[in-house]
């Protein structure tokens, strides 16, 4: 009891520190627990939507299938398929579903709807209601379309974006852009649930004429007669139809839903998870380091406990108790807000334009407990050593003038600095290179990652001391005796001025690393589209090579129809289009097997196009390798709905930047694969032909189509170059953010180095020194050591990311590039940072008492 008093005194005699160190461990639980609750209530909310999706079915009817996404690669059934289940004694009602995503509404200005985050799908109307999932809004005004001209939307895509009942609209179609009269507004589920999807609907047969060009149905749903068997009801169905067809119940169908937006929000959720981590390992140090100067200021306290009958043990416990009751009340206060963050969270989706379905918050044991580890654990384990080193102090050690209980060693430090460092690029390099598990490659980056970093940190004090004289100099020469003061204290104590930088030093070697990665991948991309695309023209929706964004293959022969062009090239994609005998399923690519190298040049290692045609695949020479195929070689694959083909190996490539790796053509495509979209088209202009002239008939063809943008070929590889830049600018707000947290390390220390000085600094002023040179000194030397603190970790960035760059493979990253301008201008930020920081222990610094300040012990 009488050490939680003491230790609960001293928290209370330094408050700020108390409390700035408290902070960095909330934002890390409070980051964590946001994260864990906002994934939990998306989660519980996408399982209530895959079970509403099909809670008025009973069970569906659909064609078998291994590969391929089950929402929309299945082959059609054909309508007869419906009068048979008619015929089973069981089936009360039908009803055939028909949906085609990439159909897009254009609004009255001529403008296609743009879907954010989410998709655009046209549906036909449900035949029998009760099986429907939407349903006519209840305005008075609205009704379900009933002819060729009609059609409806749901309620909130109609208001977002202006569309009004009796007006007419155009809306691309996989058949082309037609002209309808909108009818009627509808809702899914219920009126106030939104989903990422903007939707139109047609009548059922005008749907199927629209979508699938006048074949059958994606799926039937099927309700029961009361008191019919489940069990035998499906035997019979399997027998009638044969084993093409799949019967799949309620459950299943709710299960396989959950399942893809489990995978999905797995994904989200282990990326906002990371960046915690990233939040965790800074505030880790943060405390540590704390503690570390804290313990190094009580050598006399704690040596008069041991005179006082105190023994080691319970010098440590002091030390642990106070590390405890930081993190308790972290955990506490974080908790707290992880729940305000994890609604910050669904709300910043929903204003990016994922709309979500409503979220509760929902809290379970693992949130609890990961909150514990986190905030109580993280706390306990950084204050370890610091307790340790408590547990050394001697009474005559610490009581003599200028006591240090633990010298720093300059070689011990390089040498430990340079083992722990060099192990973990040894792990980064081994998992980078291997093929192992996702959990183990997980945990090889991971360790790998934080070794290198505590490595750094371990061995920056041997270079804290003349780098600092180095970076001071410039300061020296200005501002005289204030720039010469904070030059030689940042210098003088090499382990204080290492431990103030180490936050902000971890905080820049994260955003250096990514940055290298990032610019190297960008290189990498630019060059390769720069040497594959040959076409002087692209068109496609949005962000080209997707895959999910399609139109209409009219779109595509209208161009080739144009005179100003000499050629016209479609190309098509499928996510998971096909499967190899492996059992791995892979992105596949259609194009003209014959004649698109000349719009998209492959870079073809053996085997030739010139002969290539339907029955031919090019294989990726990667995927090649796996499957030990060579040029010549039959390859089985598999395509949705089961249906199988051998493929001649007509040629092994190296290009992937535009093709995926297995590309088949055109005519094999509308074979085995449901769905005449096109992913991409190309042209080369016709000679003699300008390129203004070009892209007027382009854009004059394409009127009917707005969606698609046509680009030149810069404009092209601009525009898959900003989709690295984006995702690259979305990793640094939240790596920004981690820098904030580092700012508040470096304050701390220094504002802990500012109360260790606190006698020295009231000499300063009895000798003359007046308060704007006291306070220009500590600023200055914040600005020094948070220089000090970014050239290291910008330098380990660099290292480890050209490191991890070779090591990747190169088909991914095969251009080193390293951006100086930008790793000048973080530089430039830690410089703002060290000033920030420093701003508030400068000021502290100028209201000492002079005279209490000279008798301060």
């Amino acid at each position: 009891m009488t050490l939680l008093r003491f230790s609960v005194r001293g928290i209370a005699g330094a408050k700020v520190r108390f409390a700035m160190t408290t902070l960095a461990v909330v934002i890390g639980v409070a980051l964590t627990v946001g994260v864990l609750i906002a994934t939990d209530g998306l989660r519980a909310s996408f399982n209530d939507l895959a079970e509403r999706l099909h809670e008025n079915v009973d069970l569906s009817v659909r064609s078998q299938s291994e590969a391929g996404d089950l929402m929309e690669d299945l082959p059609l059934l054909d309508p007869s398929v419906k009068e048979q289940l008619e015929a089973i004694d069981g089936v009360e009602r039908t009803s055939g579903a028909v949906f085609e995503f990439g159909t897009v509404a254009i609004n009255a200005d001529g403008n296609a709807l743009d879907p954010g985050f989410g998709r655009q799908i046209g549906r036909g109307w449900p035949e029998d209601e009760s099986l429907a999932t939407f349903s006519v809004l209840d305005d008075g005004v609205s009704r379900r379309p009933a002819g060729p001209d009609e059609f409806a939307m749901d309620h909130h895509t109609a208001a977002d974006h202006g569309f009004q009942i009796g007006e007419r609209y155009q809306v691309s179609t996989p058949s082309g852009t037609h002209s309808f009269e909108l009818v009627g507004y509808y809702y899914f589920l219920e009126p106030d649930y939104r989903i990422a999807l903007q939707g139109v609907a047609w009548d059922t047969d005008v749907a199927r004429q629209l979508l699938h060009g006048g074949g059958g149905f994606d799926r039937i749903d099927v309700g029961l007669s009361p008191g019919a068997s489940l069990p035998a009801v499906t035997a019979s169905i399997e027998r009638t139809l044969g084993p093409s067809i799949e019967v799949v119940s309620q459950q299943q169908q709710t299960n396989e839903r959950g399942e893809e937006f489990r995978d999905v929000l797995d994904l989200f959720r282990n990326l906002l998870l990371a960046f915690a981590v990233i939040v965790l390992v800074i505030s880790a140090f943060i405390t540590y380091n704390t503690f570390l100067v804290v313990m190094d200021q009580r050598v006399r306290e704690l040596g008069l406990l041991r005179v006082l009958g105190a023994g080691r043990l319970q010098v440590a416990q002091t030390v642990a108790v106070e590390a405890l009751v930081v993190g308790v009340v972290a955990t506490v206060v974080g908790f707290g807000l992880g729940v305000v963050v994890s609604r910050a969270i669904v709300g910043a989706l929903g204003i990016a334009g994922a709309q979500m379905p409503p979220t509760d918050v929902i809290i379970d044991g693992g949130t609890i407990l990961a909150a514990l580890v986190v905030g109580i654990g993280v706390t306990l384990i950084a204050a370890i050593w610091p307790a340790v080193r408590a547990r050394r102090v001697t009474p005559m050690a610490a009581l003599a003038d200028g006591a240090d209980i633990d010298p720093y060693d300059r070689g011990r430090s390089i040498v430990m600095g340079s083992v722990f460092g060099g192990a973990g690029l040894v792990l980064l390099v081994v998992g980078l290179l291997s093929d192992p598990p996702t959990f183990l490659l997980v945990v090889l980056l991971g360790v790998g990652t934080l070794l290198v970093l505590l490595g750094v940190n371990i061995a920056s004090p041997a270079m804290a001391r003349p780098i600092s004289l180095f970076l001071g100099w410039p300061a020296a020469r200005k501002f005289a005796i204030s720039g010469r003061l904070a030059r030689l204290n940042a210098a003088r104590n090499s382990r204080r001025t290492a431990t103030t930088a180490a936050a902000l030093m971890i905080g820049l070697s994260m955003v250096s690393l990514v940055t290298v990665l990032g610019t190297s991948f960008k290189q990498t991309l630019y060059d390769q589209l720069e040497d594959s695309v040959q076409a002087e023209w692209m068109m496609c929706v949005g962000e080209c090579g997707s895959g999910e964004s399609e139109f209409s293959s009219e779109a595509t022969r209208k161009m080739a129809a144009l005179p100003e062009l000499e050629s016209v090239e479609a190309f098509r994609f499928r996510n998971g289009g096909v499967r190899t005998t492996d059992g791995e399923q892979h992105v596949l690519t259609a194009a003209s097997l014959a004649s698109f190298s000349r719009h998209v040049e492959p870079d073809i290692v053996s085997g030739s196009l010139a002969r290539a045609g339907p029955g031919d695949v090019m294989v990726h020479v990667d995927d090649a390798d796996e499957l030990a195929l060579a040029v010549g070689d039959q390859v089985r694959l598999q395509f949705p709905g089961r249906r199988e083909a051998s493929f001649n190996v007509v040629a092994l490539f190296a290009e992937d930047s535009v093709l995926s790796s297995w590309v088949i053509d055109l005519q094999d495509w509308d074979r085995y694969i449901v769905g005449d979209q096109d992913s991409l088209a190309t042209a080369v202009t016709t000679t003699g032909v300008s390129l203004q002239e070009a892209r007027a008939a382009l854009e004059a063809a394409l009127t009917d189509y707005p969606q698609l943008d046509v680009r030149n070929r810069a404009q092209y590889r601009e525009s898959r170059i900003t989709q690295v830049d984006t995702l690259l600018a979305v990793i640094n707000v939240f790596l920004v953010i981690a820098l904030l947290i580092a700012v508040l390390g470096i304050s701390n220390t220094m504002a802990l180095s500012v109360f260790e000085r606190t006698r020295e600094l009231g000499l300063l002023r009895a000798v003359g020194m007046d308060r704007w040179q006291i306070w220009s000194a500590i600023v200055l030397e914040g600005v020094i050591v948070a220089v000090f603190g970014g050239l290291v970790g910008i330098a380990t960035g660099v290292v480890a990311g050209l490191v991890a760059a070779v090591a990747i493979p190169g088909y991914i990253i095969s251009a080193l590039a390293v951006p100086w301008a930008t790793l000048a201008i973080y530089l430039l930020v830690s410089a703002a940072a060290g000033l920030m920081a420093a701003v508030f222990p400068a000021r502290r610094a100028n209201r000492l008492d002079v005279l209490e300040a000279i008798h301060r012990q």
